[in-house]
């Protein structure tokens, strides 16, 4: 109906039928005002003519008016076949209904989870991530529940193990502007020299996770919080390691933790009450100390050049 009213295609055709039907109608009162009646017929011919070609396009019988008749019937036809067509299913959980399908939905399914292994994932991991499977399309409808889901993970040997059952760790997905979901290992499997399987069990969301399948990952078996120092500043006092800092203008020593650290840079803690040296009396990094790095020029207390 729009499409008729905005597109109207016999536009031209309404237009001159009209003018024409307009000159008819003045030629016949030209005919009545001259009493001269022997063109009448013709005349009312004409009109006739006229009048009969723009009820063709405008009218019921017309060739838009008939399609739109026949459009309605047929929409009126559509509706009753999917009405008696139709059965309502009620989900007993909530979840995602996805029309992108693989191949692997089988053999992936959270019932088979204990099933699986190092080789069958990474074989799985090769062929989905081909060109070929990627426009390989299958037709089909599968459900996901949208507050729990895995992520089989392929990681080095060592890093965690079946005692890791249960622990709670985080995955960064590096290709989805480093989300991190929290989530915990349900299963291990040892696999070869060099690699294991992890599965991980989150529900934690992140959008569009029922479209992806391959995904690029870091597994993060620990996480700590610290302060960040230069390597070069670290020393060893009285068995203890730590750092010197400013201090109300001297040179205080800090026993501190040291969480990891390489060749430029240190993750170091204060020192708790279970660590060995602690005493209440120690003084303590906090942020923005400045902390001095020329550690073969200084003492304990000693007062720093430009102190007052």
């Amino acid at each position: 109906k729009r499409t008729e009213a905005d597109n109207n295609f016999f536009a031209e055709d309404k237009q001159k039928i009209d003018a024409s039907i307009e000159k008819n109608l003045k030629e016949l009162q030209t005919v009545a005002q001259s009493g001269d009646f022997s063109n009448l017929d013709t005349v009312k011919d004409d009109l006739a003519a006229s009048v009969y070609k723009k009820s063709l396009i405008y009218g019921t019988d017309s060739f838009s008016g008939q399609n739109l008749e026949q459009l309605m019937r047929e929409k009126e036809t559509l509706e009753q076949i999917q009405k008696n067509n139709t059965n309502i299913i009620y989900s007993m959980t909530s979840g995602l209904v996805s029309y992108e399908l693989d191949g692997y939905e089988e053999a992936l399914k959270p019932e088979n989870i204990k099933e699986l292994k190092l080789s069958g994932i990474q074989e799985i991991i090769n062929a989905a991530s081909s060109k070929d499977k990627e426009e390989e399309k299958r037709e089909g409808v599968k459900v996901v529940d949208n507050f729990e889901w895995y992520i089989a993970a392929v990681i080095p040997k060592g890093i965690l193990n079946e005692e890791s059952i249960g622990k709670t760790i985080r995955v960064r997905f590096k290709d989805l502007e480093n989300i991190v979901v929290k989530g915990t290992v349900k299963h291990f499997d040892i696999g070869d020299d060099k690699n294991s399987l992890v599965v991980i069990r989150t529900t934690e969301q992140i959008n569009g996770f029922q479209h992806i399948r391959v995904a690029n990952v870091d597994i993060i078996s620990k996480q700590a919080e610290g302060l960040i120092v230069p390597t070069k500043s670290i020393v060893e006092r009285d068995g203890l390691k730590g750092i010197y800092i400013e201090r109300s203008g001297m040179a205080r020593f800090v026993p501190l933790k040291i969480l990891m650290e390489n060749e430029k840079e240190a993750m170091v803690q204060n020192l708790s009450k279970e660590d060995k040296g602690y005493n209440s009396k120690n003084f303590v990094l906090k942020a923005y100390d400045r902390v001095i790095t020329t550690v073969n020029k200084v003492k304990q207390d000693q007062m720093l050049p430009g102190a007052f």
